[in-house]
């Protein structure tokens, strides 16, 4: 588990990326009630199994710094654009949206949550159900001005990831 800013260890025993450790690095809004309900249960779940499979990197943290994560900045991670959460697997490849929840509960052995994902039709349900609700978190879960900001900062700049 990482704070917003967590770098790697220069001098330990590896230099390599701090997702190269894990299964899987999600970058989480820990300023969004439902995401941090979600987080803890997901880190309880990891603790209970005695893993350290997932990194969970809170990007509402005052020390998240997007170069020591891909690039990938706050705004981005937000996902209301409409890709939803973020993740970084041990290559660094970037993925987001339900690939990044789907990879984690098989890290914590709750992959068969996941099974309906497979279901033609029913996959389509659930990738629009997490679409309304990434690009609309912010407002439901009562951050509308949070939400204004941030797509005020999607508008004025050039590219995201």
């Amino acid at each position: 588990q990482a704070a917003g800013g967590a770098r790697p260890d220069p001098g330990g025993a590896s230099n390599l990326a701090p997702w190269a450790k894990h299964d899987i690095t999600v970058l989480f809004d820990g300023a969004c009630g439902v995401c941090l309900w979600e987080v803890n249960l997901l880190k309880s779940r990891q603790q209970d199994l005695g893993l350290a499979k997932v990194l969970f990197v809170d990007i509402a943290d005052d020390t998240y710094d997007a170069s020591q994560w891909q690039g990938i900045d706050a705004v981005t991670a937000a996902g209301v654009e409409g890709k939803g959460i973020h993740g970084i697997l041990p290559d660094g490849q970037v993925t987001f949206g339900i690939p990044v929840f789907r990879k984690i509960y098989d890290a914590l052995d709750w992959g068969w949550l996941f099974a309906a994902h497979d279901v033609p039709g029913f996959r389509e349900l659930m990738e629009a159900g997490y679409y309304l609700f990434a690009v609309n978190r912010l407002r439901v879960t009562g951050r509308g001005d949070y939400d204004e900001e941030l797509r005020r900062s999607l508008s004025d700049s050039p590219a995201t990831m």
